[in-house]
């Protein structure tokens, strides 16, 4: 991979910092799977094609988690996935006292080193808040925020998807990857389809 993305900035000119010396970044992840491998390598070659040298490095999934992203021992760029429930409140990927440190054991998972004032009062206020259109509002600043400090950048979101036969009604996707019932407890079947 890393020969191609060679071969692809020969044809491109390359970009320079002050020093004189040719851009280069590298991006840290790890093999998770076929999705993220595509998009590590759709990154590289889109900044290849800038005239960035990148330097892809793949870790151990443990120790790419617990070294790289927790200690935050990436240099450049890290390519990496989180799971959040529909409705939860996004503050342990994006609290200021969540940016993994010595202090709070390398547990956090703001990642990205996000530390954001306003962002900090916004989640506090999300947790006393329940009505939903309040809710969306304090997200939509929350994304406003994302948009002018560009902490990170989004790639992709995997929908959860779900299917059920004519005869149930009540059927529902909860929104989330986890394990869920899928509010099995409201289902109802139409006896006059499954005589059938």
């Amino acid at each position: 991979q890393q020969s191609g993305s060679t071969r692809e900035a020969s044809n491109h000119s390359s970009l320079w910092n002050k020093e004189g010396s040719p851009l280069e970044v590298d991006l840290d992840t790890n093999r998770a799977d076929q999705i993220r491998m595509e998009t590590v390598r759709a990154v590289a070659r889109q900044l290849t094609n800038a005239g960035i040298k990148v330097n892809v490095k793949e870790h151990p999934n443990d120790i790419f988690i617990r070294e790289i992203l927790r200690k935050v021992k990436f240099k450049g760029l890290a390519e990496y996935a989180w799971r959040m429930p529909a409705g939860a409140i996004p503050d342990t990927i994006l609290e200021s006292r969540q940016v993994p440190s010595l202090q709070n054991a390398y547990t956090g998972e703001n990642s990205s080193g996000w530390s954001n004032r306003r962002l900090d009062e916004i989640l506090e206020q999300m947790r006393d808040e329940w009505d939903t259109a309040a809710r969306q509002a304090m997200l939509r600043e929350i994304e406003g925020l994302a948009a002018t400090d560009v902490p990170f950048i989004p790639l992709f979101y995997r929908p959860v998807l779900g299917a059920a036969a004519d005869t149930v009604a009540g059927f529902d996707v909860p929104g989330h990857e986890g394990w869920s019932s899928s509010f099995a407890t409201g289902w109802t079947f139409s006896t006059a389809t499954q005589a059938k």
